[in-house]
């Protein structure tokens, strides 16, 4: 019996699937083919990464991180923070009625319930205190962090150099208010170098810690000098104070550590290891099986690797050429960096940076911030100058002598305005526009709009 011929509709169906099939088998093979070049081409440029990053002087072991020669302990602030950690562990449930106690004495006009609250509570943290004095006697500091252990390395003395910090201002205050004036500013200069202590690593989160230290810092001197205006005593150590602060945090420093620790990562996922709990060899193989299988698991771990270390190369060019730490041009660079990642971050080559890298711009801006804190209070004390010498405020901050102090997120003279017997000294902050000195933070959290000093001080 013959066979009957196919219906029409059914050759054109058959055809039009075996078309379908066909098309998204060579688009799948581009696919495969794209992915395999961005990983095969990433590898092969890592000899020449790593070469250029010697050349430049990147730190890449963590050899390359060591002191050497190593601090003396007699000489090492790090001990004694570590037995910080270990008050503040004991006490950690009162590190909120310790915050409480200082915003409270920050107020216009705390009661004397306020005074005899900060005063219990530096009792309670008296041995943290006695240890903070003495290292911020110390002239130097060295962790020696394990950053072999990459993105887990742990900066234990954080969260206690914060609580530090908070008693020393509170003191601070506490002394100011009973004219003791040396007192005051003696243990404002204490918690500037606890600060550069905590940040003596080569890592980025102790160099955010340090410029929040140094915000406390600044809060208390700001407060103590407002609440002093018509006392000379007072302006004469504050000045002292202004002039003993040391140099800003150094972003190409604090980012030398991330170096090393974005490749440590790396070998540590090569050898299977877990990163966080996030990079486990399961894990990898989950998110990129056929990749792995084709291009090979060495071949992608060459490709992160070189990534990482062009991210950070590039990153350092940008520090290079900009003179001023912080400044806005910086932050705008190192910002379309971070985009440039953002937007491969569906390259199978840029997946662990996109995962890792930190977002530069924001520790930038964070540096900004501190040069503005520096510069209000500059322009403060000239202010207190001016109005014990004549009186009354200036018309213009250039009327209190000198050269007046800049706004590093505009690079113009902070705005200072007069306002009936007193003044608004404030600089435009991150968005860098001018709110017309608007101090109060979103209700959202964050920062306030402008970084504001003004008297008569206000709630």
């Amino acid at each position: 019996m013959a066979k009957r011929p196919w219906p029409r509709w059914r050759i054109v169906l058959v055809a039009g699937l075996c078309v379908a099939v066909g098309a998204v088998g060579f688009w799948w093979a581009l696919a495969g083919w794209a992915v395999l070049g961005d990983v095969s081409d990433s590898a092969a440029r890592l000899p020449e990464e790593l070469a250029s990053a010697r050349r430049e002087k990147l730190p890449l072991e963590v050899d390359d991180l060591r002191r050497i020669p190593p601090v003396p302990p007699e000489r090492n602030a790090a001990p004694l923070i570590r037995r910080m950690v270990d008050v503040e562990t004991r006490l950690r449930a009162d590190r909120a009625a310790l915050a409480d106690a200082l915003k409270a004495l920050r107020r216009p006009e705390p009661t004397s319930r306020d005074r005899q609250t900060a005063q219990r509570r530096l009792v309670r943290w008296a041995e943290m205190l006695s240890l903070a004095e003495a290292a911020a006697r110390m002239p130097d500091c060295d962790f020696e962090r394990p950053f072999e252990q990459g993105p887990d390395v742990s900066y234990s003395g954080a969260g206690a150099s914060r609580a530090a910090a908070q008693l020393l201002a509170i003191r601070a205050i506490l002394a100011s208010d009973a004219g003791r004036q040396k007192e005051a500013f003696t243990d404002l200069t204490r918690c500037g170098r606890l600060a550069q202590h905590v940040g003596s690593d080569p890592a980025l989160i102790p160099l955010l810690v340090r410029v929040a230290l140094e915000a406390t810092a600044d809060a208390a001197f700001t407060r103590i000098v407002l609440c002093h205006m018509d006392d000379p005593v007072t302006l004469a150590y504050a000045e002292r104070t202004l002039s003993a602060l040391g140099p800003l945090p150094d972003l190409r420093y604090s980012i030398g550590g991330e170096v090393v620790i974005s490749r440590a990562c790396v070998d540590i996922v090569r050898k299977g290891g877990r990163v966080g709990g996030a990079f486990s060899e399961k894990s990898r193989r989950a998110a990129v099986p056929a990749l792995l299988s084709a291009a090979g698991s060495e071949t992608l771990m060459r490709a992160w690797e070189s990534q990482i270390i062009a991210y950070w190369r590039r990153a350092y060019t940008i520090l290079r050429k900009t003179r001023e730490p912080g400044s806005t041009a910086q932050t705008d660079d190192l910002r379309k960096l971070w985009d440039e990642v953002d937007a491969n971050h569906h390259r199978p080559s840029y997946q662990l940076l996109a995962m890792i890298a930190p977002t530069l711009d924001i520790v930038s801006d964070r540096i900004t911030t501190a040069m503005a804190m520096r510069a209000l209070r500059t322009g403060l004390v000239r202010l207190a100058r001016y109005q014990q010498r004549h009186g009354g405020f200036p018309p213009s901050l250039a009327d209190a002598g000198r050269t007046a102090s800049v706004d590093p997120f505009t690079g113009r003279p902070l705005i200072y305005r007069q306002r009936g017997a007193g003044f608004i000294l404030y600089c435009v902050g991150p968005d860098r526009k001018d709110d017309g000195g608007d101090a109060k933070r979103p209700a959202t959290g964050g920062m306030a709009p402008d970084i504001v000093i003004q008297f008569p001080r206000q709630q």
